[in-house]
């Protein structure tokens, strides 16, 4: 077992790592901020089309309001989609007394999205070098686990060059079960012929992530980004607590360094 060992231990007797992707290797938010600010110009047109004065929001309130909607009626869905653009629009009160938008506005505002996030996403600068060095260092199997629809992510991960690294990528639309579930951990892990309490997990959600790898019995660290969507969120209950708490997987791979070759497995 990993439990009560310091990071650079539980690196050294790791069976295996792995990852969230939205956030913690992959720069989602800011791909989406690009997305969404793409969808509004759309959003923007049909308002102005309306003799509606579009001054009265800027794209980071727009942002905030779809976010709001998001968490609240949809927070298993990791990314916007159609629903969600829809309820939007009637949260503005562009839709008719029966809540009817316009379908043919909201399907050209999630097609600008989709398009244009997945061309955005780029890796966080610490990506590669951690990666390489799990690689080189540990000699372990590294995979993904993530919620999502399975075209997307995966193309996500092919634009971004890193697919290959990975001997596993779970995604939740594929397999029938979403992070916080203990269940996709597991069976992770049990695809990779792992004990569950000689693997980590790391992401950087404390309700998805952090959660999860807990009540699965994995060592669980959280990488608290800056700039992701999900820096700031509380943990609002022991479960949610990770292991190890850090702002970059530099500070992980500071430890992995001092990690013999010769000692690794």
């Amino acid at each position: 077992m990993l439990a009560n060992k310091d990071i650079t231990s539980c690196l050294e007797e790791a069976e295996v790592i792995l990852f969230d992707l939205d956030d913690t290797l992959l720069m989602s938010t800011h791909a989406d901020k690009i997305a969404i600010s793409e969808s509004f110009k759309i959003l923007k047109e049909y308002v102005i089309a309306k003799d509606f004065p579009t001054d009265r929001w800027s794209n980071d309130d727009l942002w905030n309001k779809l976010i709001r909607i998001k968490d609240k009626k949809f927070p298993d869905r990791p990314h916007p989609d159609y629903d969600l653009f829809s309820e939007l629009m009637r949260d503005l009160g562009f839709c008719d007394k029966n809540g009817r938008v316009n379908s043919k506005e909201v399907s050209r505002m999630n097609f600008i999205y989709q398009e244009i996030s997945r061309v955005s996403q780029r890796l966080y600068p610490d990506v590669i070098p951690f990666i390489k060095n799990l690689l080189v260092k540990l000699q372990i199997p590294l995979g993904i686990i993530t919620n999502g629809d399975t075209y997307y992510q995966n193309s996500k991960l092919i634009k971004c060059g890193i697919v290959d690294f990975f001997e596993t990528i779970v995604i939740s639309d594929e397999i029938g079960m979403r992070k916080p579930d203990p269940d996709i951990f597991r069976y992770t892990c049990d695809s990779l012929g792992a004990n569950i309490d000689k693997s980590i997990f790391i992401g950087d959600r404390p309700d998805r992530d952090i959660k999860g790898a807990n009540d699965a019995g994995m060592v669980s660290i959280r990488i608290k980004r800056a700039d992701g969507k999900y820096g700031d969120i509380e943990l609002i209950s022991p479960d949610m607590k990770p292991m190890f708490e850090y702002e970059s997987l530099d500070e992980i791979n500071k430890h992995l360094l001092s990690i013999s070759i010769d000692t690794a497995k």
